[in-house]
């Protein structure tokens, strides 16, 4: 049997538009449906409510929905199991989420990843098709959507707990998938600790660990008897390009199943720039599948990359402090001054400026900065190269003690 398995799906904004104007043929290009017919089991992450609610859950943050009308999408691919784990899924609250799930029950497809109580959100689901047993588990890593003790939300991603869970799931299934909404938004390199842990999970028996949320790719790897994909990006998206003509490409898994184990592994790109999505071919294809394999050759060069895992720590605190200061000297909204404090501590933004305070008192900051050739311009740029001198003046006091390795 044969399988597929996407990264985001959010059938919001434009996407949605043109499925209630009647204009949504364009949206799908009949190779990829006819990609998604040829499957037996079709895997996605459905990341936004599906409801016809006209309340959002926050105005602090940006929200996603898809009415009724564009569920038919998630028809058209005949999907058989939807991942609601991400931080998208409570953007219209309890009832957004509720009609989410009745909605895909009506259409006798499974979900988990999501649900109104702890338990319920971070249970995995074991199921059979032909005649192989499957068992996946779905989990966010926290941010603004995470389950509650008293609310629902989406299933939460904590090492230990995921770990157990997978070993427990591997003696139930033939076929054991961790499917994890994880990793800085937008950045291309997985972090340390999200290699760790999803070679932990292989280590506890998973065959496949899938990774989605940053909206672009990441690098894949084989490790043991598994294979780890750490971001596929988007599959169905309106995002505009940035940056590179790469910027929007995402990935789908197939995976052929025998003898109750997976045989092989196919990864294809399609390209999803502002919410339409076709497979690549030509000249697009190569450059895409070339940037995949830099990606994928980075992960298995831990030297290169805690180089770039260092740049994605700075890029991302410098993203986070330019938004503060907007709101906190130019649009004057201490609401979204406060929000950006309280995410400072959501576990994997913590950890990663952590992070980046042990590359400056290291003198690895320095290290980098100054490998990369001609500096750069800005206000930014050269109070942060004074920190990193700073930095490196003090790492003769025990700075071989900060130094971040990939172990």
């Amino acid at each position: 049997m044969k399988m597929i398995i996407t990264g985001d799906i959010a059938l919001a904004r434009g996407i949605d538009k043109k499925m209630q104007n009647g204009v949504g043929d364009e949206i799908l290009k009949e190779d990829v449906i006819g990609l998604f017919t040829a499957q037996d089991l079709r895997l996605i992450n459905l990341e936004c409510p599906v409801t016809d609610s006209e309340k959002p859950n926050w105005s602090h943050f940006p929200t996603l929905k898809a009415s009724t009308k564009a569920f038919q999408i998630i028809k058209k691919l005949n999907v058989d199991v939807a991942s609601l784990a991400n931080n998208h899924i409570l953007d219209y609250g309890d009832r957004g989420l509720f009609d989410t799930i009745s909605i895909l029950e009506a259409h006798g497809i499974k979900w988990l990843g999501a649900g109104k109580t702890p338990d319920e959100a971070n249970t995995s689901i074991v199921f059979e098709k032909n005649g192989c047993c499957f068992g996946i588990l779905a989990l966010a890593q926290k941010e603004i959507s995470s389950v509650g003790k008293g609310s629902p939300g989406a299933g939460l991603l904590e090492k230990k707990r995921a770990v157990q869970s997978i070993r427990d799931l591997s003696e139930k299934a033939d076929i054991t998938i961790a499917y994890l909404h994880f990793g800085p938004e937008f950045y291309e390199y997985p972090a340390p600790d999200q290699i760790r842990l999803s070679r932990a999970l292989i280590d506890a028996g998973a065959d496949l660990v899938i990774g989605h949320h940053p909206h672009v790719v990441q690098g894949y790897e084989y490790y043991k008897h598994g294979f780890i994909a750490y971001s596929l990006g988007n599959f169905l998206f309106d995002m505009k390009p940035i940056g590179s003509s790469l910027s929007r490409i995402g990935m789908l898994v197939l995976a052929d199943v025998e003898n109750k184990a997976i045989k092989g592994i196919q990864v294809v790109c399609v390209e999803t720039a502002n919410g339409k999505t076709e497979l690549l071919s030509g000249d697009k294809k190569n450059e895409a599948e070339k940037h995949l394999d830099y990606l994928s050759s980075v992960i298995s060069n831990p030297d290169l990359l805690v180089e770039k895992y260092y740049f994605t720590c700075r890029d991302h605190f410098k993203t986070y402090l330019s938004a503060f200061i907007s709101f906190l000297l130019i649009k004057r909204n201490m609401r979204n001054c406060y929000d950006w404090v309280v995410q400072e501590f959501w576990p994997q933004i913590f950890r990663m400026r952590m992070d980046l305070l042990k590359f400056v008192l290291s003198g690895q900051a320095l290290f980098y900065e100054t490998k990369k050739g001609k500096p750069e311009e800005g206000v930014f740029a050269y109070l942060w190269r004074g920190v990193c001198y700073l930095g490196k003046g003090l790492s003769y006091f025990g700075g071989r003690m900060f130094q971040i390795v990939l172990r």
